[in-house]
């Protein structure tokens, strides 16, 4: 990708990337407050594996932008916690995938309806224009998710 000669374009750009940052931050926040016990790599990790179950720890550590041993060890702790179990590859026996238990799942549904809540809850404090300025800005933000996926060199993990 190359970079804009527009300074206003680039300000934008910015100013997007680090509300974007703040809003997931602070709205994870509100969502652990009140589910102790799983702090969020574990919940990343959990959130993965339920879009893509089967997936290996190599391809997880890519896809979370963590090393292999970092997810080896957060798969430890949720295993320990019958969250996620690991599975040997029929493919290859030296290699393990990991799936969600019932209780796993059942906590990512958990997770997912308290998000749901949390960010109605913050909307209905909003003005109907408010509400309608970023309905409407949807489309324009999923372009942009598009045009960011297209460039991602990671976008195979």
């Amino acid at each position: 990708m190359r970079q804009s000669a527009d300074p206003q374009l680039r300000e934008l750009a910015v100013e997007f990337h680090n509300l974007v940052i703040t809003l997931r931050r602070v709205a994870r926040r509100v969502v652990r407050s009140h589910m102790p016990g799983l702090p969020s790599s574990e919940s990343e990790l959990l959130a993965l594996v339920s879009r893509s179950p089967d997936i290996g720890v190599n391809d997880a550590a890519r896809a979370l932008q963590l090393s292999a041993n970092s997810v080896s060890t957060l798969i430890k702790s949720l295993v320990a916690r019958g969250l996620l179990e690991r599975v040997t590859d029929p493919a290859d026996r030296r290699a393990a995938r990991l799936r969600l238990t019932a209780a796993g799942t059942a906590r990512i549904r958990h997770i997912k309806r308290r998000r749901a809540a949390v960010l109605t809850s913050a909307m209905e404090e909003l003005t109907e224009k408010d509400r309608k300025s970023l309905k409407a800005a949807l489309p324009a933000m999923q372009l942009l998710l598009a045009r960011l996926t297209e460039a991602d060199p990671g976008k195979g993990a």
